[in-house]
């Protein structure tokens, strides 16, 4: 396949540069005939006998004139060596991007290609691509595959792992190993864990779709490092399973992704320099939870929809977690906090542009936070709007109304000042431009 595609490309660029050649020439054969024409006209003597300096059009002139032409062609080869390269160029990047599709396409371009009779099965050498031919369905504790060494992809090729909702069941396995790549394809039906990861370092994860029974988990990422869980979806068919995604890891990078009917939709501890974008929880006990020692956490346009808190710093007070960001989310519905942060051990926490509407309490910032909350909007929350105990946490430019009660300090006296209005300002600066 790759022959074909560079023969192609070698036509495609012979083709560009008969065209090119043939445009050029028709101007190379009227430099030639000038030429020609010149040689004709050329006296035996270049000098003019009454050896004055003026410029009578004689032969030095014309072939100054010559000279500059050639000049000029010399640039338009120039332009064209130019073209050829990013010719080039774009067609070595066609090639690789096809090569990949046919790769997610074609189990033939892979180096092993399993069927049901191959499982369990465990990696027998370093940088294979692995796919699967057929669905197939795991025994009693069994793992479908176990990763052992570096340099994997495996491609379910749109098939199905399932766990049978055997228990004790695993669908991919890996652990101490170095870049793994795992896309295209289903895990259903596990009662441990859909992919559980132990000490890996480059992972990628792309394009698949889970459903965990019972106290299972979708994707475990235990002490792993560097990587992208992109357009996965984890389901449960009642709240009662773990986690959607658990990470314990860092340099991190999970987006598009959904977790549904989880206890803990999207779980984050001892974790560091983790971004989730565009990442939704349904119907989970905890939409978003980070806690214990976790810092530079993004969490950028996510949803948490109908769960019991939707994003929440809950957990045991071990350390700190230093440097949160919950930018453009919103917490829905849920039964108790719409986003909350309760621990007072957080550190440099940065609430920006998020929405919580029809929970019970919408914002809830513990004493002791430190931080801001800046421009959200809190609208029919049963108990509060927004609720700020900490004197170490500003309030700024948010808009709540219709909730029971729109903002509250907890008796702190933070907001004696505030009264309803479109735009209202207490003199401790704590909470500044807020108003109903």
């Amino acid at each position: 396949m790759k022959l074909h595609i560079q023969l192609l490309s070698l036509i495609y660029l012979m083709s560009f540069l008969n065209v090119y050649s043939d445009s050029r020439l028709g101007k190379n054969k009227d430099y030639l005939e000038l030429i020609d024409n010149q040689v004709v006209d050329v006296p035996m003597v270049f000098k003019d006998d009454d050896d004055d300096d003026d410029d009578d059009g004689g032969v030095p002139g014309r072939l100054d004139d010559i000279c500059d032409k050639i000049e000029d062609l010399s640039g338009d080869v120039t332009l064209l060596d130019e073209a050829i390269d990013n010719i080039a160029t774009q067609l070595s990047g066609v090639e690789a991007s096809l090569c990949e599709k046919i790769e997610d396409l074609k189990p033939g371009c892979c180096d092993i290609v399993l069927t049901q009779a191959d499982f369990p099965y465990v990696t027998i050498t370093a940088g294979q691509v692995i796919c699967l031919d057929e669905s197939v369905t795991l025994a009693q504790d069994e793992t479908g595959i176990t990763v052992a060494h570096d340099n994997i992809v495996i491609n379910l090729c749109g098939h199905t792992i399932d766990g049978g909702s055997n228990s004790g069941t695993i669908g991919i396995s890996a652990s101490n190993v170095n870049k793994l790549k795992i896309k295209n394809g289903n895990i259903c039906n596990v009662l441990s864990s859909a992919i559980a990861m132990d000490t890996v370092n480059g992972i990628f994860v792309n394009d698949i779709h889970m459903s965990v029974v019972s106290s299972g988990s979708g994707i475990g990422l235990n002490n792993c490092s560097n990587g992208k869980i992109r357009c996965c979806t984890c389901r449960g068919s009642e709240s009662s399973f773990s986690f959607g995604f658990f990470a314990k890891c860092n340099n991190f990078m999970l987006f598009d992704c959904l977790s549904s009917n989880a206890n803990i939709g999207y779980f984050l501890s001892d974790t560091s320099n983790i971004c989730l974008l565009n990442c939704k929880s349904l119907l989970a006990s905890i939409g978003f939870n980070f806690n214990i020692q976790s810092s530079r956490i993004v969490f950028k346009s996510c949803i948490a929809q109908e769960c019991g808190t939707g994003f929440s710093d809950i957990g045991s007070p071990i350390g700190r977690t230093r440097n949160i960001v919950l930018e453009g989310c919103v917490a829905n519905a849920s039964t108790t906090f719409g986003i909350s942060i309760l621990s007072g051990i957080t550190r440099d926490l940065s609430i920006r542009n998020c929405v919580t509407n029809n929970n019970d309490r919408g914002i809830v910032i513990a004493e002791d936070v430190t931080g801001e909350v800046v421009g959200c909007t809190a609208i029919g929350n049963t108990t509060t709007g927004i609720f700020n105990a900490s004197s170490t946490c500003g309030v700024y430019n948010c808009h709540a109304r219709d909730n029971g009660t729109d903002f509250d300090d907890d008796g702190t006296g933070l907001i004696s000042t505030v009264t309803p209005g479109p735009s209202v300002t207490d003199t401790t600066a704590y909470w500044s431009n807020v108003g109903t």
